[in-house]
């Protein structure tokens, strides 16, 4: 393998040859419009420094080239270069998030072409406001633009137009999650490039379906379109896209582990940015690196990254720039305080700017925050209202959008947090019941319809409704055995055992807690490994069978501390304790019974302490040690207390 240097090294060599050729474009440009005296040409000179500016993300130059580009269109009554500006216009705006007036130059534009009969700049405004709610993660509005402008009449340039469309219902399809139709639709697109070339749309198509294979989790096909997108470019010398797919690229060798070709990757691509004077390009740059080194949990590194990041965004006034790394940087802070303040400020930029993909991902940011901002399980439960509904606001925000996928996984998010709280029964069947509501099967919806059918049993046992209950089960079992989706099958076993020991079948419920146990084996995970001996030992102690019950409560907290899991750090010292007091073996109850203690004070476990005291004073009374048998049940009552008022 490479090492890091080397490959910066390669890779700084190939982009060498390409630094200064966009400017060399923009300043040929700008030296032609000094020169030009001819007012029809100025109009097209400044159409194309407005397009190169754009495409270089100079967006205020391009906003200045634009409204001179239509005040002279004006002018002269020129429609065609007035729709052009107006174009150039609201593409500018809608990638500087300013939705007002980015939707008012497109209105502009597609009424002033209607009028005029333009039914090649109708299509193309009707496309730019497909664009311009794509960009904001509205994928109903943006499909339903492309569609109108796949539908309408066109007198030239259609093979262009048409895989641009096409290439843009994919690139929104696979958004949305409907990955088959995605992929048609780029196909198409490519198709069409085959008889019409053209260099950046082939590539554009390219990254497109590299990005689909990336939420499709398939690494490698999404390194192959990445590379094809390299090889397509064959020379060109439009660095800003060069700069795109290493930084894309980057992205995906982090999902692989592979440090040395991610950081590789990243620093070429902040290398054209910081060469050329891009700034949005170095911002993506510098982000992705933030993105790696809080990959591999290098907090210190990371976060220095996002906020040179947040200041790239904020010098050019990047607003959606400033709240992608404000949330990724409050991701990785451990000080719950500072943590909530970036995604606050984040926040309130997007409400401000009306900015609602952004929103829903902020939303959502905050929901996990609540769910793993605290050790403390008092804490924990007042959180957990607020963790569900923000996930709930996530959720009505993407479907109102159209964004299935991520819709799915706030509804869930939401239904999973409302089931740890036992004061909102309904709200988990609700919340989990609208992930089920879409009629279409899509590739991906397989594994989430089936975590959601093992939770809705598992609400449903909760409420005594069985019939109900073992359906959902046995319906995702048989997805998850068919998937191998191991970690999920996992947690359905637990919820079948809990299911069959409810119906006091005790043997096939330790049947399915054994089946669990080789999974959690399996997966290495020291949580779940925790779990299920905990729960093999509460069934073996119904069975009565003790010794036995005694192991597996030890192997629980054996496994609790490795993972540094104080819950069943706890709860298998307890029940190890409890076994030991009723075997009366006094000394070992009373040296777990307070190791158990002091791990429930570390997470404010007041019911578990509250036990250990009650517990405590039992030992100490059979012991002849009358004075702390008193103390400790005091202190269980004042905890009694205090958990009757909770």
């Amino acid at each position: 393998m490479l090492c890091k240097r080397n490959i910066v090294t390669i890779l700084s060599l190939l982009i060498s040859s390409l630094l200064f050729a966009q400017q060399y474009k923009i300043n040929a440009w700008q030296a032609a419009l000094k020169q030009c005296t001819d007012n029809n040409k100025k109009i097209y000179i400044l159409d194309q420094l407005s397009h190169n500016y754009y495409k270089s993300f100079k967006l205020d130059s391009a906003i200045n080239a634009g409204l001179e580009q239509k005040q002279l269109s004006e002018k002269l009554n020129y429609v065609k270069g007035r729709i052009s500006a107006l174009l150039n216009l609201a593409n500018a705006y809608t990638q500087q998030d300013i939705y007002s007036k980015a939707t008012n130059y497109t209105y502009e534009a597609i009424k002033l072409s209607k009028k005029s009969g333009l039914s090649y700049y109708r299509v193309c405004a009707t496309m730019c406001m497909g664009n311009m709610y794509e960009h904001q993660g509205d994928y109903y509005s943006a499909l339903k633009y492309y569609s109108k402008a796949m539908d309408l009449p066109i007198d030239s340039d259609y093979d262009n137009i048409r895989s641009i469309l096409e290439a843009s219902i994919g690139a929104v399809s696979a958004e949305q999650g409907d990955y088959e139709l995605a992929e048609t639709h780029l196909n198409a697109a490519l198709k069409i490039r085959a008889r019409a070339p053209d260099t950046l749309r082939n590539v554009e198509i390219y990254e497109h379906l590299s990005l689909l294979s990336l939420l499709k989790n398939d690494t490698a096909r999404a390194l192959y379109y990445s590379k094809k997108g390299l090889i397509a470019l064959n020379g060109d010398v439009r660095k800003n896209k060069i700069c795109e797919i290493y930084y894309n690229m980057a992205g995906i060798y982090t999902q692989e582990n592979d440090t040395a070709k991610a950081l590789g990757y990243s620093l070429a691509a902040l290398k054209i940015a910081d060469d050329s004077g891009y700034s949005f390009q170095r911002f993506y740059a510098l982000y992705r690196m933030g993105m790696i080194y809080s990959h591999f949990k290098d907090t210190i590194t990371a976060l220095s990254y996002f906020n040179k990041a947040i200041r790239e965004a904020t010098a050019m006034n990047f607003q959606r720039g400033i709240t992608q790394a404000e949330r990724s940087a409050g991701d990785i802070l451990k000080d719950a305080a500072v943590r909530i303040t970036y995604y606050t400020d984040a926040l309130s930029i997007e409400y401000r700017l009306h900015m609602k993909d952004q929103q829903a991902q902020t939303l959502m940011h905050i929901a996990w925050y609540y769910t793993n901002s605290s050790r403390d399980i008092e804490v924990q439960k007042k959180n957990t209202k607020s963790a569900a509904d923000s996930a709930l606001n996530a959720y009505d925000i993407y479907n109102k959008m159209g964004n299935m996928r991520a819709s799915t996984e706030a509804a869930f998010f939401a239904g999973r947090i409302a089931i740890g709280n036992n004061n909102m029964p309904v709200e988990a069947l609700n919340y989990l019941l609208k992930v089920l509501k879409y009629d279409k099967d899509y590739g991906w919806m397989n594994r989430e319809k089936a975590i959601t059918m093992d939770w809705l049993g598992y609400v449903y046992l909760r409420r005594i409704d069985t019939l109900k209950a073992i359906d959902y089960f046995n319906q995702a079992i048989v997805i998850q055995e068919d998937s191998a989706y191991n970690k999920d099958l996992w947690q359905t076993c637990e919820h079948l055992a809990a299911y069959y020991t409810f119906q006091g079948n005790l043997k096939k419920g330790l049947k399915f807690l054994i089946k669990a146990l080789t999974l959690a084996d399996t997966l290495k995970n020291k949580n779940m490994l925790a779990q299920t001996h905990y729960e093999i030992g509460e069934m073996l102690e119904l069975v009565g069978d003790t010794e036995l019950a005694f192991r597996e409560f030890f192997e629980s907290e054996t496994e609790g501390k490795d993972a540094e899991n104080y819950i069943y750090q706890c709860r298998g010292l307890y029940k190890a304790a409890n076994i030991y007091l009723h075997s009366k073996k006094y000394t070992g109850a009373e040296i777990y019974y307070n190791q158990c203690l002091s791990f429930a004070t570390v997470i404010n476990d007041k019911r578990t302490q509250m036990k250990c005291y009650y517990e405590l004073s039992q030992v100490y009374t059979a012991t002849g040690r009358a004075q702390e048998s008193s103390d400790a049940y005091d202190r269980f009552r004042e905890l009694l207390k205090q958990v009757n008022s909770l």
